[in-house]
């Protein structure tokens, strides 16, 4: 859903990862969105990316030219990132965009401006969104505990489980592991997720607890999470995304820990 780098290496919940081109509906509040088809729009977090965005950020002020594509090229092999894809925004419109570098270090491929980046755990402000639409529409309760409607076989501590709720998953209190099996499907996991805190008493960041929370919304619904997007954002993100495969017309990028070990790099296997 949601200009990225192609080091994103974490598999989380897959942003939708296109530009947008809307026309804005009667009463609607403008939102700020790109107008053109400009494929890469999210940022990622992946340190290597931060320190270059920082980099360019720092040397940039009102006076000073958006950087050239020697620039940007020059910054990738100094912190160490295959390609970027970039572009300022002015009034919610796409300005100075700029491709360089490898969308996979293995083909060869260039990052153009059809290359789709992996959104990882950007996509949370999203997923955030989509649960409080189907709190205000009566579906979810924020605070009822998921145990009182949903059992989770991949939890064998239910005593813990029974405290969980939505509130609890959103906030990051939920005492759960970060990943448990993240390399499979999400679908098809079965391993056992165990809590490593009590839920409700201190910040645990977990990726899991999301995807529970994921499970859940889509049993109260009965609709998938791409379904649940598309009637939701769908209007303001046509061109987006949430699920693989990918359109024909783009083009996914490899993650990669190091843009000089080819060998390091992984697909777009587990979007969620």
């Amino acid at each position: 859903m949601l200009p990225s780098l192609v080091n994103t290496w974490w598999p989380f919940y897959k942003c939708p990862i296109f530009s947008e081109q809307h026309q804005r509906h009667e009463g609607e509040p403008p939102l700020c969105r790109t107008e053109g088809h400009i494929n890469t729009i999210w940022v990622t977090a992946y340190a290597g990316a931060i320190c270059l965005a920082a980099n360019i950020c720092a040397a940039q002020d009102d006076q000073t030219a958006f950087p050239d594509a020697a620039q940007l090229t020059e910054l990738l092999d100094v912190f160490d990132v295959p390609g970027l894809a970039m572009s300022t925004l002015a009034d919610c419109t796409p300005q100075n965009v700029m491709t360089v570098g490898k969308a996979d270090l293995s083909t060869g491929a260039d990052v153009t401006r059809q290359t789709a980046f992996e959104a990882a755990s950007l996509t949370k402000p999203v997923f955030a969104y989509l649960v409080m639409t189907l709190v205000q529409e009566g579906l979810i309760i924020l605070d009822q505990p998921l145990a009182t409607r949903f059992d989770y076989a991949r939890i064998a501590d239910k005593a813990a489980y029974a405290q969980l709720t939505p509130r609890m998953i959103l906030t990051h209190r939920t005492g759960l592991s970060i990943w448990v099996d993240e390399g499979t499907d999400f679908h098809l996991r079965s391993a056992n997720i165990p809590f490593t805190y009590v839920p409700g008493h201190q910040f645990t960041y977990s990726g899991e607890a999301f995807q529970l929370l994921q499970a859940y919304i889509e049993d109260q619904t009965g609709q998938t999470f791409q379904e649940i997007f598309e009637e939701r954002l769908g209007h303001v993100m046509p061109h987006s995304t949430l699920q693989l495969p990918l359109p024909e017309s783009v083009t996914p990028s490899r993650g990669y820990t190091s843009a000089h070990d080819p060998e390091s790099g992984r697909d777009m296997v587990n979007l969620f």
